[in-house]
């Protein structure tokens, strides 16, 4: 009989089993609480060797499990130190799913007494178990940022990412072979149920050159390879250099994608969003003011777009009359059965949430809870009653509790375009009406046709 491990060897077998677990929740979790994530250029994950993932950070910690959920490989996460230290059983789930901490200057760890040589120390310590991992042929994902924010652009990057990848060659040689690969995360609401993401992996990083400059200038080595990341991350993830420009951008991306007609999914949306920022960028160092001119018409179109596609688009209204009719107990019924849980959800985000980014993993880690919670309890009250109908009546509410709730949200969400129906319109009207938006848009894709890439040509009118 073999001799039990070591305990070094059933801590990395925990830790293993955790992760799996727990990547398969995550799994679930997102597909209920996301409409879908898209995945764009999966076969460019490496299947073995050692690995870094260096991504930006707009969702909070949806952002790693959206990512651990794209590859069955096991991921080391890199996380500031604080998140760690902060609560003790959290710290000690986040080890033991592989997380790696680290401080930055003006952050150290708890043991340490407020001492700068302790987060030295602990940093240390990161960076060579962070070694340790790539030797063994590991994964780490690095949110190159530092920090997480919604805004739609790549911040100046960190140097830890690279500082990892070139130490670890450095104590091998410089032969170690880690791959460096980008990872662009999109969410265009961040905090929205049933709304979309994207995850678009970038192609492999060539790291040669930066090993070979290493071995004789570390810190321009390390300066260099952040420059390339930063680079590989903004043309793989949305980047608007100017926020007054960010929603001019997103307006306009959603025209070439066809809307008001059609919606596209987050991938789609994505690519399209990258080539409109980029085209006005350029379309604002030739011409300002034109391009100043352009902004605010794409908002008068926009404004005209939405007002059609909420009230016109030729719909039989009839037929939208009927539906509502019969849906609209129902789905009012569901708004005030799951009022409690939902007030109860938004009165603790408005207290104690104050940054956006934060609020969509705060409903992913309350909601489930709070709205099951709630629908067996109100399903144990009316059990409890004494008609023999109770019982099954109390289970029926409760199994029908999501989906009455998700028609209300529906409703809810749509309730201008279906009150719309009720009011008098005619076929010609609408179609008119729907003909003078796509010329219009139309002539605005025209305008920025000069600097949209290839890709966009079918979308420019």
């Amino acid at each position: 009989m073999q001799e039990t491990s070591r305990p070094e060897e059933r801590r990395a077998r925990a830790s293993s089993w955790t992760y799996r677990a727990t990547r398969a929740v995550a799994i679930v979790s997102l597909r209920l609480f996301y409409r879908r994530i898209r995945t764009l250029n999966r076969e460019r994950l490496p299947t073995a060797g050692p690995v870094v993932i260096a991504a930006n950070h707009p969702n909070y910690m949806i952002d790693p499990l959206a990512i651990g959920s794209r590859t069955g490989r096991q991921l080391h996460f890199v996380a500031k130190g604080p998140l760690l230290d902060r609560y003790p059983l959290v710290s000690r789930f986040l080890r033991g799913v592989g997380v790696v901490p680290v401080f930055r200057l003006r952050e150290t760890p708890a043991e340490a007494g407020g001492r700068a040589v302790g987060r030295t120390t602990v940093n240390r310590e990161s960076f060579e178990r962070c070694a340790d991992l790539l030797e063994e042929d590991g994964v780490i994902c690095m949110f190159a940022e530092g920090e997480s924010h919604p805004e739609r652009q790549v911040r100046e990057l960190r140097s830890g990412t690279a500082r990892i990848v070139l130490e670890a060659e450095a104590r091998n040689g410089y032969a170690l072979g880690v791959q460096v690969i980008p990872a662009g995360l999109y969410f265009p609401d961040v905090d929205r149920y049933f709304s979309d993401g994207a995850v678009a992996f970038g192609a492999l990083i060539d790291t040669g050159p930066y090993r070979l400059q290493h071995a004789t200038d570390s810190l321009g080595a390390v300066r260099a390879l952040t420059a390339e990341i930063q680079r590989r991350l903004r043309d793989l993830a949305v980047h608007v250099p100017d926020p007054a420009w960010v929603r001019c951008v997103e307006q306009v991306a959603d025209f070439a994608n066809g809307w008001p007609e059609s919606t596209a999914d987050a991938g789609a949306r994505l690519q399209r969003t990258r080539e409109v920022s980029t085209a006005l960028q350029a379309f604002q160092a030739a011409d300002a003011e034109g391009a100043d001119r352009f902004r605010r018409s794409a908002e008068l179109l926009w404004v005209a777009s939405d007002a059609w596609h909420r009230h016109g688009r030729g719909r039989e209204h009839a037929q939208v009359r009927v539906r509502d009719a019969a849906a609209l107990p129902v789905a009012t019924f569901g708004y005030v059965y799951n009022m409690p849980p939902y007030l109860l959800l938004r009165g603790w985000i408005a207290l104690f949430v104050r940054s956006r980014e934060k609020r969509a993993f705060v409903k992913f880690m309350l909601g489930l809870p709070l709205f099951v919670g709630w629908y067996a309890l109100t399903a144990r009250v009316v059990a409890q009653r004494r008609p023999a109908w109770a019982a099954p009546m109390g289970a029926t509410l409760a199994a029908a509790g999501p989906v009455i709730g998700f028609l209300a949200m529906r409703m809810r969400a749509h309730r201008g375009r279906w009150l719309d129906a009720w009011r008098a319109h005619t076929p010609e009207a609408d179609a008119a009406w729907g003909a003078e938006i796509a010329l219009r848009r139309a002539a605005l894709l025209r305008e920025l046709a000069p600097w949209l890439p290839d890709s966009a040509a079918a979308a420019r009118g």
